[in-house]
């Protein structure tokens, strides 16, 4: 009848799978007794038997599969598993750990962070209307009072750090600088936060740059300035020279391996200036001689070039270099 057909084809798909079961777990228990080294049919016939040896499957598994040492976890985060009265085994992950939840090693960390970091680029870069609109949403959150809490939990963070946790974040941070990439995200955002507070009024360029210009003036006249210093023998020219900064020291190498610089001298000339209606002396840090010219270099960093003195500086060697077909350059570290 179709109902006995039904019925004896559901009994054979129950048995296949009970079967399947028993064979994963005879390779585990085996159909003969380790205690007394009994033969049966089955490891079913194995459980029922060791209730005449007073033990349970748990306690005959632990011993003869696992020498008495209960398994860990197989995330890897060395807690033990327990056993499973289903499985008649122990489990192979603690409850949770399993593939998606196990513990990572760093360098998988970072793998995945990097993967993670690509395919998000990619997919801004495909949608580019939705980063906008990310964007939007993040600026929309930011109000002063929203920053002064991010400042104020940042710092809080970082004096809570361990000496080791603060030495790893300031060699990821000279990484980030070496590689250049906080420079070219700090020169987008800084030059349009900067524009934008320019055209709005908020900055008397006029008070910063004399401040800035008469306290670098007074460090150079006190000593106090913290730049590297030394004396540098060149091997080109093999004049020793002085230098005042990392940056100088940096040229000097620089223009000794240059195929095009034939020679070069340190603060080589000095150039009148006027500056506050007063003349003043201004000595560029390097005179070169190339294949096809020479060249005045001043060693300045960006952030100094706006300053009133400074620009002074540079027309009148812009000005003294035209009159001697020279050129004239200001250089920093790329």
């Amino acid at each position: 009848m179709p109902g006995r057909n039904l019925g004896h084809s559901s009994f054979q798909r129950f048995h296949y799978t009970f079967n399947c079961k028993v064979v994963i777990i005879v390779a585990m228990i085996g159909n003969a007794c380790k205690v007394c080294n009994k033969e049966f049919n089955d490891e079913n016939q194995v459980r029922r038997h060791l209730r005449r040896h007073n033990i349970t499957a748990e306690q005959y598994t632990l011993k003869w599969a696992y020498s008495d040492v209960v398994p860990k976890c197989q995330c890897g985060c060395g807690n033990e598993t327990s056993w499973n009265v289903a499985l008649k085994d122990y489990t192979k992950f603690v409850h949770g750990h399993h593939a998606y939840g196990r513990i990572k090693s760093d360098d998988e960390k970072r793998r995945i962070g990097e993967k993670n970091s690509i395919n998000m680029k990619n997919y801004y870069d495909e949608h580019p209307e939705l980063r906008a609109l990310k964007n939007q949403q993040l600026r929309s959150g930011i109000t002063s009072e929203s920053e002064v809490r991010r400042i104020n939990s940042t710092k809080t963070t970082y004096s809570e750090m361990s000496s080791e946790d603060k030495q790893k974040f300031s060699e990821h941070s000279k990484s980030l600088w070496k590689t250049g990439d906080i420079m070219k995200l700090a020169s987008i955002k800084g030059g349009k936060t900067y524009h934008q507070r320019f055209l709005n009024g908020e900055y008397n360029n006029v008070e910063r740059n004399i401040k800035i210009s008469n306290t670098i003036s007074q460090k150079y006249v006190d000593g106090s300035w913290k730049f590297s210093k030394g004396s540098y023998t060149s091997t080109k020219t093999g004049k020793a020279c002085y230098y005042r900064s990392s940056w100088e020291l940096q040229m000097m190498k620089e223009l000794d391996v240059d195929s095009d610089v034939i020679d070069w001298e340190s603060e080589f000339t000095s150039i009148p200036y006027i500056y506050n209606n007063a003349q003043h002396r201004y000595i560029p840090d390097f005179h070169v001689t190339r294949l096809s010219e020479h060249e005045l270099i001043e060693v300045k960093p960006l952030t100094l070039r706006s300053t009133e003195r400074n620009i002074a500086k540079r027309n009148a060697a812009i000005s003294f270099c035209k009159q001697n077909g020279w050129s004239y350059s200001e250089w920093e570290p790329s």
